[in-house]
């Protein structure tokens, strides 16, 4: 399908892009050079014992990156500055606007103190290299200390987003199965304090395995004191309690640094593992060439340990490259009004910063004008990097125009750990707001694919993959789980790694992300899995059946929308609608955002009994569609049809 047309005319009038002849330089040589460019920019970082190869690739799909070399990550981003004369320096910066706490400033020396402290009371416990640490934290300084000191030491650690529900928790406890759990008392959000001792106590009650310990922070934050017991520790009075801390441990190259299971996973779950040394790599190159940022200057993620980019971007990245990182605790609105991010990024002399579009949504309903940030001059910012989901034109436009932010949207996935498409800003390329995600990130060469895995011209629409070798930091296995690795994401491509999104190139090289050929759908920058939310919807015991679908929201991005068949006589009431989202949030979280639904006698399905999503997706949101050969009844369509548009009159009056 042509589809090259599409935003020809709105490109053209936002300006013409230039090409960048150092971008070219630096792709060739990644592509055609591997070992050269990549063995050359490992060289940045400090090896207890160089690699003997950069890249092994004699076992597809699985790429090794240097073999035979050893480091540590928490040495590289803590040990490393404290060494050479940069210990005073702000290594992380705390501002929590929604708890009216001071902000703090945490050097490398002081960073260095805690996690090597934390690193030896783990040590204590038993926790060697290999064994997991499950880590359940607000966004607070300790939660990036734990992550290192696991680093440290060779503990895999498994971040699970603070707030997430305990039959969630206790899935991601089985899967693991961690020695150590290390979590908050509470989170804060604006209006509310969640207790989070519950949330575990509940998900160790549910789950098969359980962690030999657990080591809470204790903020005094409308919370009362931690539970005392042999096996529940206080962090602070844990790290009080050693006189000295661990040095770092010496590890393989390919040694697993952390895994992390996206949103949403049900069943048997699979993890992403990330290797510590050519993501290292990877993310220190991408600091200075992709984001553009010299040492010390100020970083700030507006995101969540949690989610892939809090690991990267929040705490590996910034630190590798001695960027002050700033951890955010709290909301773009409400805590206390639009002005928040713009008060970071001026008080902190922010140089670049990293958000998902609906964050900027979010602050173009509550202020459109854009005149909260008037107040706060920021002479040193650069670029505010949007990635999470697909940014619309229109808020892009409204970012640049209004908010002055120089936005620049670029994609890429859990897996990827950095990311796979990006307009290549830092390497001297002129940035259009046209809709495209950019070009392939340096390392990685993206093309469009026919289901028969064809590459295609430029502007026909089809699969986005990635050819292998994959660039370093994309993951290279699953957790425990090679053959699930390769026969999920190769076998449909061999020889490419299926992105599972769709979309086209243009003749420049900009690749432009349409839409995704799998079951997940992005709610507010989450990549949520409608299979899991079925699968909470499914409890209620008057549901009979159930399919999810992504609705398109102005704000979120997406939002899921419920199609329910009622158990034989019952009817769909408001009070089971509220039944049914409290399910929801009990076995997934609140950041599902699922809000209504829609009864139906019975779901669109095919002769093997397969729900047609993809179509109820397109009806849902007002899109064509085609009824497949393969429907068993095509006279649903219509019930589903005049379901849809009574539902969307509904909403207009």
């Amino acid at each position: 399908m042509q589809v090259s047309n599409i935003l020809g005319k709105r490109s053209g009038l936002l300006g013409k892009r230039c090409l960048s002849s150092l971008y070219d330089q630096y792709q060739k040589e990644a592509l055609s050079n591997p070992t050269g460019f990549w063995g050359k920019h490992a060289e940045n970082l400090v090896w207890d014992k160089k690699w003997d190869k950069v890249v092994d690739t004699s076992n597809p799909p699985f790429t090794k990156w240097f073999s035979g070399g050893w480091m540590n990550m928490c040495y590289n981003c803590v040990d490393r500055h404290v060494d050479s004369g940069n210990g005073e320096k702000s290594a992380l910066i705390w501002d929590s606007p929604v708890t009216n706490s001071p902000i703090r400033h945490m050097s490398y020396n002081e960073l260095q103190d805690k996690v090597s402290k934390l690193a030896r009371c783990l040590v204590k416990m038993g926790v060697e290299p290999g064994d997991r640490v499950l880590i359940y934290m607000p966004m607070i300084l300790e939660g990036a200390v734990a992550m290192l000191a696991c680093a440290r030491i060779g503990a895999i650690h498994n971040v699970v987003f603070g707030g997430f529900a305990s039959k969630e928790l206790s899935v991601r406890i089985d899967a693991s199965k961690p020695r150590v759990i290390i979590a908050g008392s509470n989170g804060v959000m604006p209006g509310k304090t969640v207790q989070f001792q519950p949330i575990i106590d509940k998900a160790m009650e549910m789950s098969t395995f359980k962690p030999q310990y657990t080591i809470y922070k204790n903020r005094s934050i409308e919370t009362s004191a931690v539970v005392n017991g042999k096996t529940v520790l206080d962090f602070d009075e844990l790290l009080d309690s050693v006189s000295t801390g661990h040095d770092c441990v010496s590890l393989p190259a390919d040694h697993p640094l952390y895994l992390l299971y996206t949103s949403g996973t049900t069943g048997t779950p699979k993890a992403v593992q990330r290797n510590a040394a050519d993501y290292a790599t990877v993310l220190l190159y991408t600091m200075k060439n992709e984001f553009d940022l010299n040492p010390d200057e100020v970083w700030f993620s507006a995101t969540d340990y949690g989610w892939v980019v809090g690991h990267s971007y929040c705490v590996y990245a910034p630190l590798l490259s001695r960027n002050p990182s700033i951890i955010f605790e709290g909301k773009p609105v409400g805590t206390p009004d639009a002005s928040t991010i713009h008060r970071i990024l001026s008080e902190h002399d922010v140089r670049s910063a990293f958000a998902s579009p609906s964050i900027m949504r979010i602050l173009c309903r509550e202020e459109p004008e854009g005149t909260a940030g008037d107040a706060y001059p920021r002479p040193n910012f650069g670029t505010m990097f949007l990635a999470g989901e697909r940014c619309d034109i229109g808020t892009l436009l409204w970012v640049r125009d209004t908010l002055k932010l120089n936005p620049v949207d670029h994609y890429w996935q859990t897996e990827s750990g950095t990311p796979i498409l990006m307009p290549p800003v830092a390497l001297g390329e002129k940035v259009d707001c046209n809709g495209s995600a950019g070009k392939s990130s340096v390392g990685n060469n993206i093309l469009i694919v026919d289901d028969q895995g064809n590459v295609l011209p430029d502007g026909e629409f089809g699969q986005i993959v990635a050819k292998l070798p994959l660039r370093p930091g994309f993951f290279p296995t699953l957790f425990q789980n090679d053959s699930a690795y390769a026969e999920k994401y190769f076998t449909d491509f061999p020889g490419y790694y299926n992105t599972f999104d769709a979309g086209y190139r243009d003749s420049e090289g900009n690749v432009f992300v349409m839409a995704r050929t799998d079951d997940i759908i992005n709610v507010g920058a989450v990549r949520l899995s409608t299979g899991a939310v079925e699968e909470a919807i499914a409890h209620h015991e008057l549901i009979s059946e159930c399919a999810v679908v992504g609705q398109d929201d102005p704000l979120m991005g997406e939002r899921p929308l419920g199609f329910v068949v009622m158990t034989p006589g019952s009817e769909l009431t408001s009070e089971i609608t509220k039944e049914v989202i409290k399910l929801v949030r009990d076995h997934i979280g609140p950041h599902t955002g699922l809000q209504e639904l829609l009864q139906v006698e019975r779901l669109p399905k095919t002769i093997s009994q397969k729900i047609l999503r993809n179509m109820m997706v397109a009806i849902v949101n007002n899109k064509p569609y085609k009824v497949s050969p393969t429907i068993d009844d095509p006279t649903v369509v219509g019930e589903i049809v005049e379901c849809v548009e009574s539902w969307r009159e509904g909403l207009s009056n």
